[in-house]
């Protein structure tokens, strides 16, 4: 039988438990952008997808945002447009 630290046990449970987190987060992004490709039916539909990736990305690392005012409704960000690529 192999006898392996606890320490090393305990991060390999960490990184297992930070790749479920990643992995479910990519697949909850991929799985938003396609429903918003299949509503939208783009001309170029991966640079739809790529474009609609690199956002969610965007908004997941920025930090995050002051609480809105009293009364102020926080203007969600819109979904590309038809046909829409990302400025070069």
């Amino acid at each position: 039988m192999l006898c392996v630290p606890v320490v090393c046990q305990d991060t390999c449970l960490q990184v297992r438990v930070a790749r479920a987190c990643v992995d479910a987060q990519a697949c909850r992004s991929l799985a938003q952008g396609l429903q918003q490709l299949v509503k939208e039916r783009p001309d170029k539909p991966v640079e739809f997808l790529a474009h609609y990736l690199l956002q969610r990305s965007a908004q997941a690392d920025a930090p995050p945002a002051e609480p809105a005012k009293a009364g102020a409704a926080a203007a969600a960000p819109a979904p590309p447009a038809e046909g829409a690529v990302p400025a070069s």
